[in-house]
């Protein structure tokens, strides 16, 4: 499976992580227009701690606000 762009996105208080404010998750676009979400989630109890562990693992991102058919817990998305 050819990768093609590995997308950052926030949430905030997902359903499937309860108790927890805000979550980090890397999901990547396949060339065969699959989605593959990574394992691995980073948590933080506030945005900018969660922003700040992503620059840390990923630095030179650029920030997209969240689009009105994005999840209700999405917060930002960065590529």
């Amino acid at each position: 499976m050819e990768e093609l762009l590995t997308v950052w996105v926030i949430y905030h208080r997902p359903a499937d992580v309860p108790g927890v404010e805000y979550v980090l998750r890397a999901q990547t676009a396949n060339r065969d227009r699959t989605i593959t979400v990574h394992p691995e989630a980073w948590t933080g109890s506030t945005l900018d701690e969660v922003r700040g562990k992503l620059e840390r693992i990923q630095p030179g991102l650029v920030r997209l606000d969240r689009a009105p058919e994005d999840e209700p817990h999405v917060v930002e998305t960065w590529i």
